[in-house]
Parts: structure tokens; sequence; C-alpha cells
């Protein structure tokens, strides 16, 4: 008997959405509420979907062997606290988490061996920061011949300055999208979503079934 092909996907990749991060950085744009509230959005969607979701998270080894050039000592260590990814998006069954130790989630993590065992046609890029990871990433993307979106109410940096002006440049590519406009572009029913995340894709489902009505009643004048 022949075997079906693996339905063609998109791939929604958190990066770097771990409590070390959290610590280190102080003070990160936007509010992380807002942005965890987008990303969980965006997971629920994508699981509806039947589309994937992965982490990719910056995890050391102890001993140091695998920090970078701008690092002195090992840290975000393997089984460590700091190492996780924060509670409100704790990965969940399905969901996969790649360990990174560079700005890209690429570099000798098996990303796009991934991408291409689940015929990945698209990815949409979130977590942080903007003009670290998230573009190196991006770039990635292009260079792995990958189309690729960055959601950029969804992703964070060290400063509202920087959040605005990487948020601006995604856009200027034709790489940037919010997360209402992809949940207008692939809606699901009400009735699917968990309690965890109904009350903020419930509000863009109306908003999207808002602009629908308003637009059929304009064709109608």
């Amino acid at each position: 008997m022949r075997h079906r092909p693996a339905p063609a996907r998109k791939l929604l990749l958190i990066i770097d959405m771990q409590n070390g991060f959290f610590d280190m950085f102080k003070k990160l744009y936007p509010a992380r509420e807002k942005v965890v509230r987008n990303i969980n959005a965006l997971r629920e969607i994508f699981r509806q979907n039947d589309d994937l979701v992965a982490f990719a998270a910056i995890v050391h080894k102890k001993d140091g062997s695998t920090i970078g050039l701008e690092a002195k000592k090992a840290w975000n260590v393997e089984g460590s606290r700091e190492a996780g990814i924060i509670p409100e998006l704790a990965p969940v069954k399905g969901e996969t988490v790649l360990k990174k130790t560079r700005f890209s989630a690429f570099h000798r993590t098996g990303l796009a061996e991934f991408i291409r065992k689940n015929k990945v046609t698209e990815v949409y890029i979130t977590g942080q920061v903007a003009g670290m990871c998230v573009i190196n990433t991006s770039l990635d993307c292009y260079n792995h011949d990958i189309p690729s979106k960055v959601v950029t109410d969804a992703v964070m940096d060290t400063t509202k300055e920087s959040v605005k002006f990487f948020s601006g440049y995604f856009h200027s590519l034709g790489i940037g999208i919010k997360t209402g406009d992809y949940i207008k572009q692939n809606p699901i029913s009400a009735c699917l979503l968990t309690p965890t995340y109904k009350p903020v894709a419930d509000r863009q489902l109306y908003a999207a079934k808002r602009a629908r009505e308003k637009g059929k009643n304009r064709g109608k004048l």
C-alpha cells in the first residue's frame, strides 16, 4: 500500500522566550503580557489548523564549550531554570524544542532538516530579541530559500526605539505581519479554542468578522 505524502504545513517559530533572558534584560518591549498573549493566540490557530509549533532556545553546556565570542562563561546552562521556556509559553505535547547556541535558530540545530522533513512551506517568526536572534533567523530563512514572515507585534527588543525600527524594517521588506492580520487570513471556529487562548482569539476573530461584514456592506452601496 502506498503511503500518502505528508501535507504541506506552516511553522510557528518561537525564539528565546526563556527565563534567563527575562532575568538578563530587566526591561523588554512591548510588554511581556502582550507578546505572550499574541504568541499563544497564534499557537492555538496553528495547532487547530494542523500546522507546527517549535521553540528555538539558547542552551549552553556547563563547561562553556558551546559559548560564543560575546560570552566569558556559560549561561542558560542546560537543565537550569534560566534555560527553561517561560511558564506562560510552556511547550505542550506535539511542540518541538530545538536547542541553539548562536543567534540564528538554524545554526547547528537541525531546523532546516526539520522544515524539509515536515514539508513546511512558510515560517512565522516570533520571540526575542528583534535585532539579534529574530533578524538572524529571518535572514537564514532567506539563505535556505524558505519563505518566512516576522510577526512584528509578537517580537521583543530592549528598547521601544529598537522595536519600532525593526518592525518598520520587516514591514518595508514585505515580510512583516501583525497577529490580527494572520488571524483574519487563517480563521478558525471560536468553539474550537481552548480556555487558555479564547479571550484573545475571540476578540481577533470578532474583529475579522466585522471587517468582512463591512466590506460586504460597502459592496452593496
